[in-house]
């Protein structure tokens, strides 16, 4: 027996050692980070402040009946096998001498949108795996604690207050790791086999205990997914292929930017930075070997979550399990073979997965959730004064003239605008506690003396936290549109949402003509680096969005669309990583033209004082106006095309332009050259 025992004792040894080799040679293929915390907001709104919590061990003929049921409600919502699993188990917990197991605060007092009183139970059935309980005492931690991995299967129900079966779903098996201060000996036993099973009324043991523990945080972080607000820290690794050895560097990258990661969602300058990876993670799924792939759909499922994308998040999650479920059954079912790097592929699944379906979900559910006052439009409203200023002066293309470099230490600071060399404009910056607090604009282009004060908004409490109403005017032009935060990077604009500016609008600029130019109900999208704006989509998709007058005496031409986009994008960076090729373009997508003018029978034949709209039957106006408006974007380089019938047309008009930047010993930039323009910076 001896013998025997030694023969079995070596066996163990063994295939711990194996375990460890293939744990090492899992290692080569992704980054263990630091726990990540984020903080999950309702997905699906916040109608139920409260849930109990009961949880039950799976058994005899409720596990048989449950197993039957699980999986019926999507399929077949009166399935008689399926409401007696979920009878049985409701009933189980009901009747069971086990107390609730906890009660949940899902929605905290200051949570700023309206919520209900709504109750909910949650019923979370467990079932250990004993098959990965530790045969022996296992090994400590340098805080004494006993280390070691469970599995368990895990399923759960929820019912509202009224009873209803409202979600359902089984797991399979949760994998983590579990701590411990004490591991009981196996009574009369070698302490290398075996370990003893706790008694009725006795503290469970820590392997069953970090069973439940396990469970209930899985479905903790699935229920407040939906409904619940609460910061979570998670074990988040970043995979990488042995099969390209450029993903191991990606994999670097995601971990610093993860190392410097502060508050709700990323900055704006680590969304660009993980934008920039996922595009190459995209590329990536090509050019790893087949059974490495979900690797790159696991940092896809990461990557694409903090980009708040929930559709593509949800999308690489859902194929991280495809690809490997195969193995993920046989663990689940304790079939066939598989090894440790296996059980950490389930492991690193189960930690991902509930950030993954719901985190993005519900920051896009509650775009004002934590936002600040102030910096509440930074960046999205300082583009839109960059660009009416930059129109104000007509020059081609945005200049970041309202700087958005948030921390800076600048008390004050002037800026001069010139056009091959003749200077157009000064421009002066007050700050306050390194706040940017006012823009003031002096000058004189082509069209008019310019003399204009940019201030901070009307931020105040009277508006909701995630719509404010914001409008500025400034001579003839204006900023009037209620701000909708969709997400760090992107605002919505909606009714009136209209940018207007009497200077010549870019595709259209013709000395004499007034115009005026704007959208209602569109959207802005920006990113910036380096306190540049990196990226500027400015789109609006509505029945009239876009409208574009111009005047000349008493012969006006209105052109409408509702499908406009206006965009800046940096193409190009020079070795600094500033700036050094930029591409505008301006579309307009199935432009109506309406033609005012006065007069009775033809144009030109004044026999009225009175406007009179041209109707269809005016045929001897309508190509006059045509003919007026695309020879001026023609004359701007824009392509001129019809559209759905004779009366529309579609416009685009493309630019592009060198940049070239300068900066101070502080990384603050000095000079920005863009085409015939300069902006110098003096920072004080």
């Amino acid at each position: 027996m001896k013998k025997k025992n030694f023969y079995i004792l070596v066996l163990c040894v063994l295939m711990g050692f194996s375990s460890m080799m293939s744990s090492s040679l899992f290692a080569q293929k992704f980054n263990n980070l630091d726990p990540v915390k984020y903080i999950q907001l309702p997905s699906e709104g916040a109608e139920f402040s409260t849930a109990f919590v009961y949880i039950l061990e799976e058994k005899d003929e409720v596990n048989a009946a449950i197993s039957a049921g699980f999986g019926k409600l999507t399929k077949k919502v009166n399935s008689n096998l399926a409401k007696k699993g979920m009878d049985l188990f409701a009933e189980e917990v009901l009747t069971n001498k086990q107390e609730e197991q906890d009660v949940w605060t899902l929605i905290p007092g200051d949570f700023d949108d309206e919520v209900g009183n709504g109750k909910l139970r949650v019923i979370i059935a467990y079932l250990p795996d004993h098959m990965a309980k530790p045969m022996g005492e296992p090994m400590k931690n340098k805080n004494g604690e006993h280390v070691f991995s469970y599995r368990v299967k895990t399923k759960v129900m929820v019912y509202n207050k009224q009873g209803k079966l409202i979600y359902e779903r089984d797991f399979g098996a949760v994998s983590g790791r579990g701590t411990s201060k004490s591991w009981p000996k196996n009574a009369g036993g070698s302490s290398a086999f075996g370990v003893s099973v706790s008694k009725e009324g006795e503290n469970k043991h820590p392997y069953e205990q970090a069973c439940i523990d396990g469970a209930v945080e899985h479905v903790q972080r699935v229920v407040y997914g939906m409904y619940g607000v609460k910061e979570f820290e998670i074990p988040m690794p970043i995979m990488w292929a042995k099969s390209n050895k450029d993903s191991k560097d990606l994999a670097n990258d995601y971990e610093d930017i993860m190392k410097d990661k502060k508050g709700l969602v990323l900055s704006t300058e680590e969304m660009g930075k993980m934008k920039s990876l996922v595009g190459k993670w995209e590329n990536m799924l090509d050019q790893v070997d087949n059974d490495e792939k979900w690797a790159i759909h696991y940092d896809l499922a990461a990557g694409y979550s903090w980009l708040i994308n929930p559709e593509k998040s949800k999308e690489h999650i859902a194929k991280v399990k495809e690809l490997n479920k195969d193995i993920f059954d046989k663990i689940t079912n304790g079939s066939g073979n598989w090894g440790t790097k296996d059980l950490k592929t389930l492991e690193a699944y189960n930690s991902l997965y509930p950030f993954a379906e719901y985190y993005a979900a519900g920051i896009l559910a509650n775009p004002g959730y934590g936002a600040p006052k102030l910096p509440y439009f930074v960046p999205g409203v300082s583009i839109a004064r960059s660009i009416l200023i930059s129109k104000r002066l007509g020059l081609p293309a945005p200049m970041p003239v309202y700087p958005t470099e948030e921390g800076a230490d600048v008390k004050k600071a002037t800026s001069v605008i010139k056009e091959n060399a003749n200077e157009l404009a000064n421009i002066s910056y007050d700050y306050s506690k390194n706040i940017l607090e006012a823009v003031k604009v002096r000058g004189e282009n082509e069209f008019d003396k310019i003399k204009q004060d940019y201030t901070l908004p009307d931020n105040s409490s009277n508006h909701p936290s995630h719509m404010h109403s914001f409008l500025e005017k400034f001579g003839e032009s204006s900023l009037n549109a209620d701000v909708y935060r969709k997400g760090a990077n992107q605002f919505s604009y909606y009714n009136p949402g209209k940018f207007v500016f009497d200077d010549a609008f870019p595709i259209f600029e013709k000395e004499g003509l007034n115009q005026e130019y704007g959208f209602q109900n569109g959207e802005i999208k920006v990113f910036t680096e380096n306190g540049f704006y990196k990226e500027v989509v400015i789109s609006s998709k509505s029945d009239w969005g876009f409208k574009n007058t111009i005047d000349k005496e008493e012969y006006r031409v209105d052109i409408e669309s509702g499908d406009y986009k206006e965009s800046y994008k940096v193409t190009q960076f020079d070795k600094n990583g500033y700036p050094s090729k930029l591409e505008v373009a301006y579309v307009i997508i199935n432009a109506r033209i309406n033609v005012h003018a006065n007069i009775k029978k033809k144009f030109g034949e004044e026999t009225s004082k009175e406007y009179s709209r041209q109707r269809a039957a005016d045929k001897e106006v309508n190509p006059k106006g045509v003919d007026l408006v695309t020879n001026i974007a023609k004359a701007n380089g824009a392509d001129v095309k019809p559209a759905s019938d004779e009366g529309h047309f579609d416009f685009k008009l493309v630019k592009t332009y060198n940049v070239k930047v300068e900066t101070n010993s502080d990384g603050l930039w000095t000079k920005i050259i863009i085409g015939d323009y300069e902006l110098n910076r003096e920072i004080k």
